[in-house]
């Protein structure tokens, strides 16, 4: 098995190295299944924007999570780019996602990830940081993070 191969030869090199794989809430669980014991870190990613998903994404996560186990990390993927509606050919600045779908998703994954539903999150495609287009995002990025960590407590 491939992933085994990958697995032991990164170990061999570096115990200490961990392994992510990317997982996307629109594709078959059942071959997740079959990484378990080779990973370490499942990002989960909704490719094409929707409201829908962010609503039912706790549910999304717990299936992910009775795969997963307690013991491997998740972390959810946000994308600044909207590559699920216009694609990858698409190289110039132009198409951010849109701003109040990116605020639900945003919120939910904080909420999500103070409450121990997720491990983390990932913030990708640093080069559109510097985009005009996509300054609106990246400002209320910034914000929403100093806003949510400067104000959440941990009532546990």
């Amino acid at each position: 098995d491939i992933i085994e191969k990958i697995h032991d030869k990164v170990k061999e090199i570096n115990p200490e190295l961990k392994i992510a794989i990317v997982t996307y809430s629109h594709f078959d669980q059942e071959p997740y299944k079959q990484a378990v014991k080779y990973v370490d870190i499942f990002s989960r990613w909704r490719w094409v924007p929707s409201l829908d998903y962010w609503r039912c994404h706790k549910e999304d996560i717990r299936i992910l999570r009775d795969i997963t186990g307690p013991d491997k990390k998740i972390l959810q993927g946000i994308y600044i780019h909207d590559f699920g509606s216009y694609g990858f050919h698409v190289t110039e600045c132009m198409y951010p996602m849109p701003l109040e779908l990116f605020k639900v998703s945003l919120e939910t994954i904080c909420e999500h990830t103070f409450d121990g539903t997720l491990d983390g999150i990932i913030i990708p495609q640093a080069a559109y940081f510097s985009c005009q287009s996509h300054k609106h995002l990246i400002s209320f990025l910034k914000e929403y993070i100093d806003w949510f960590d400067g104000t959440a407590t941990d009532l546990q």
